[in-house]
C-alpha cells in the first residue's frame, strides 16, 4: 500500500504543520462554498425573476378585472333589482290579462254593433216599405179628388196610417 493511504501518520504531521490543518480547511470551506454558492444564488434569483413575472402578470389580470367589473357596476347602475323586476313582470302580466279580457269585450262590442246595425237596416227597408205603401194607397184617393168637379164638397182625406199604431190603438172604455 501506498504511505499516503496510510493514515497512522496523519495525526503527527498535522500537529507538527497546524497551518496546513488550517489551509485545508479554510481552502474546504471556500471550495463548498463557491460549489454551493453559485447554484444556489442562480436558482433563487430565477425563482424571483419567475416569481415577478407571475405577480406580473397576476397584477395586469386583476387590474384588467377591475376594469370590466368597474364597466359592469357603470352599466348596472341603472338597471332594477330582481324584486323591482319581479314586480315589473306581475304588472305586465296583469296589464296583460287586462288587455285581453278588453279585446274580448271589444269582440263582443263589434259582434253588438254588427247586430244592431243589421237591425236598424232591416227596420228601415221596413218602414221605407211601409211608407212607400201607404203613399201608393193615399195617390188613388187624391186623383179622386182632383177628378171631381168643384161644386161638390170634397170628401175629408184619410190620416196617414202608421202601421204600427193599428194595432197599439185600444177602444177607449165606455162610462
Amino acid at each position: 500500500m501506498h504511505e499516503l493511504f496510510d493514515v497512522r501518520p496523519w495525526p503527527r504531521v498535522l500537529l507538527r504543520y497546524p497551518l496546513l490543518i488550517l489551509t485545508a480547511v479554510l481552502l474546504g470551506a471556500a471550495l463548498s462554498f463557491a460549489y454551493s454558492y453559485a447554484p444556489l444564488h442562480r436558482a433563487n434569483s430565477w425563482k424571483i425573476d419567475y416569481l415577478e413575472e407571475r405577480l406580473e402578470s397576476r397584477t395586469s389580470q386583476v387590474r384588467d378585472l377591475e376594469e370590466q367589473l368597474e364597466k359592469a357596476t357603470s352599466s348596472l347602475a341603472g338597471t332594477p333589482s330582481d324584486d323591482e323586476v319581479q314586480a315589473l313582470r306581475s304588472q305586465l302580466d296583469e296589464a296583460t290579462k287586462l288587455a285581453a279580457s278588453r279585446e274580448q269585450e271589444i269582440e263582443q262590442l263589434e259582434r253588438d254593433l254588427a247586430n244592431t246595425a243589421r237591425s236598424r237596416d232591416t227596420w228601415k227597408n221596413r218602414h221605407t216599405a211601409a211608407m212607400n205603401d201607404l203613399e201608393s194607397r193615399s195617390e188613388p184617393a187624391a186623383e179622386r179628388l182632383v177628378e171631381r168637379p168643384a161644386a161638390e164638397p170634397a170628401p175629408a182625406a184619410p190620416a196617414p196610417v202608421q202601421p204600427l199604431d193599428d194595432a197599439l190603438v185600444e177602444p177607449l172604455p165606455e162610462e
